[in-house]
Formats: C-alpha cells, structure tokens, sequence
C-alpha cells in the first residue's frame, strides 16, 4: 500500500466500528492489488513503440495512416521535442509514444479509455499525452491554414493557374482574370449543447454542427481552413464575417494583379458565394451558351475541393465521432491538428487532387518550416 492507503485505513480505524472497517481494509488491499498487477502487467509486456512496429506494414498504415519508415521524419518535422512531454501532471510522455497515440485516436473513433488498455497507463496519462502533443502541434503550426504567402509565391500560382487551365478551366468573364484555388464549406456534427442549442443546429445539415470553409490549392494543400462557425449560419454569411481575411487578399500581390501583366488570380466559390473582387462563382442566370459551358466545366474542376474534405472524413474518422465532439476549445484543436496531419500525408504521398492536376506539394520539412507572420 501506498501513503494514501495507509491515511485511509488509519482514519477509518478511527471513525468505523470493527465491522466497517474490515471492510474498507479489505477494499483498499483489493485496489493495491490491481495496480501492482497492472504494474506487472506494464513490466512484462513489451514496450507500446515495440508492439507498434512488431505489426505488418499494411495494419500499421491502417492503424496510423503513414508508413513506418516515415514516422520519425514525421516527428522531426512537427518539431516534436526529442526528451518528450513533461505535463503539468508531471507525466513523462516519449515523442514517438504520443505521436502513435495521437495518429491512433484521430484515425478511428477511440476512447481514452480504449488507450489506456493499449498502453497499459491510466486514462489520466492518456489525457495528458494527447493534450500535450495537440497543444505542442497546434500552437507552432496553427499559421500553416491561414493562406500562407509562401505556398502562393508567384512561380506557384502561375502553375496553379496553368494545371487548371491545362484541365479545363476557363478565364473569369471577360477581363484575363485566372481561378487558382477553390473554396467551399462543410460541417462536422458535434453534441447537442446543453446552452444556446439553436445556434448550433443546421437545418440544411439537419443535426447540430460546427461550419468550416476551407481553401484548396491545385496541389492538394489545404491552404486555409476557417472557422468553426455555428451551425445556423450558412457558409455565404460566414464568409462575410471573414471582412479582415478579404482586405488582407486585396492587398496581396497574388490576388492583387500579376506584377508583369495585367490579370488577377481568383478563388473559385459555388454559387451560394457573393462575387468580390478575390472571389469568382458561377454564372446564376446563364445569359448565353458560354455562360452555361463555364458552369459545367468549373463544377466538374470544383469538387476537387469535396476531395480534400474527404481526405479529412475518411482519413481520419476519430474528429467525427459524434459523441466525443463538445462544442468547446478540444474539439477546435483537434480539427485543426486533423488538417494539419492531412497536409502533412499530403506532402509525403500526393492526394488524388495533386495527382490530378499534376502538381506537386511542398516536401515536408519545407512546408513545416514556413515561419509564422507575427
């Protein structure tokens, strides 16, 4: 028995009669018990990074979403600390060990509890690592979806520009304005809040759900993701809430004009967008026959954007379960940490959206090290 069971039998000692206290005595060797046989259990059993590259190739890739062989360049790249995690619960937490747990719990719905039994550490350690890692990930890299300029260097959008063009794509109307991006919105579900539920359900989406818009390049970066918006709000009115991201791209030479020529590069919208002058939509009212071959060709060109929404649904399924999804601080982080991750397999192994357009992504330490603005 530890200090803590010794103050407790002896204070029970003292309150008790004989009969309750033989009791307590029995509960707490009890518990003593399980935890030296859990700590046997943590002994005996081989380390959680031993198991983790004991499996096959192809259940690791299931399990974790990247190779094996691509983990530790994974780690140096998100700028993991080489001596781990030391939480404010004064946990110890290996690099690798937290960076396995955190892939495992975003690729499949898990629970802490699920972790706990794999690592063969309490919920409470389980909480720490994840918390640790996803604060670590998300503080240092949160400036990577908010449109870096560095991935929008003019070199690039001419090739962004040209792979659409080379796809399909047609000039804006009548001026020699390009589409070198997309943007469109989505929704993930989240529980229903015990406060302010109507702001947060969707009617359209029918559930309550938090709103992202989100910015694909050609290359299948995901280069904004903004949000999380209420569910109420449909993605027109929350890209009107974005006021201080649209001055910013007016005054940015990539959506400005071309320093050479006179042509502005737009972002490419659905038709539930208003039409700025850093945004492009189809035609509503389709006047001529070139109007309604710009619908059709855009549109097809335009799910490419579904696509990197599909990359975040299908890849990793654990931010969307449902009934782990609280309307708070968590949930934000951990959706961000998702599309953080999705462009990181990205730059390792091109999506279908690069591959489509034949663009390539940034390597990974490149992309990793782009510095933040403030």
């Amino acid at each position: 028995m530890n200090r803590r069971d010794v103050q407790l039998a002896l204070l029970a000692h003292e309150l008790l009669d004989d009969d309750d206290f033989d009791y307590i005595l029995i509960s707490i060797y009890r518990r003593a018990a399980e935890r030296n046989a859990l700590r046997r259990i943590r002994q005996q059993s081989p380390p959680f990074i031993h198991w983790v590259h004991d499996i096959s190739s192809d259940m690791y890739r299931a399990l974790f979403r990247f190779e094996r062989e691509d983990i530790d360049r994974l780690a140096c790249a998100l700028q993991l600390p080489v001596d781990g995690f030391h939480t404010v619960h004064r946990c110890s937490v290996p690099r690798l060990v937290a960076l396995h747990l955190l892939l495992f719990k975003l690729a499949y719905p898990h629970r802490h509890v699920d972790l706990s039994a794999l690592v063969y550490y309490s919920n409470a350690w389980v909480r720490d690592a994840l918390y640790a890692i996803e604060s670590h990930i998300f503080s240092r890299f949160r400036h990577l979806l908010d449109a870096p300029e560095q991935l929008c260097s003019p070199p690039l959008l001419e090739a962004y520009a040209e792979s659409l063009l080379s796809m399909g794509s047609l000039f804006c109307g009548d001026n020699p304005a390009r589409i070198f991006s997309f943007m469109d919105g989505t929704a993930t579900e989240v529980l229903r809040p015990s406060h302010d539920e109507a702001i947060f359900f969707s009617g359209y989406k029918w559930m309550h759900a938090f709103n992202w818009l989100a910015v694909s390049l050609p290359s299948g970066m995901i280069w904004a993701m903004f949000g999380p918006f209420f569910g109420s709000d449909n993605d027109a009115g929350n890209w009107q809430l974005l006021t201080p991201l649209q001055h910013r791209l007016r005054l940015a030479p990539f959506v400005r004009r071309h320093p050479d020529i006179d042509r502005r590069y737009l972002i490419y919208c659905d038709g539930g967008f208003a039409l700025t002058d850093v945004t492009a939509r189809p035609f509503v009212t389709p006047v001529t026959p070139d109007h309604s071959f710009f619908n059709e060709r855009m549109a097809s060109l335009r799910v490419e954007v579904e696509h990197a929404f599909a990359g975040l649904v299908n890849k990793w399924k654990g931010v969307h379960f449902v009934y782990q999804n609280h309307a708070n601080e968590t949930f934000y982080r951990e959706f961000m940490v998702c599309s953080l991750l999705e462009n990181a397999w990205n730059c390792m192994y091109k999506n279908q959206t690069s591959r489509r357009f034949r663009v390539d992504p940034p390597d990974l330490i490149t992309y990793f090290s782009i510095p933040s603005p403030h």
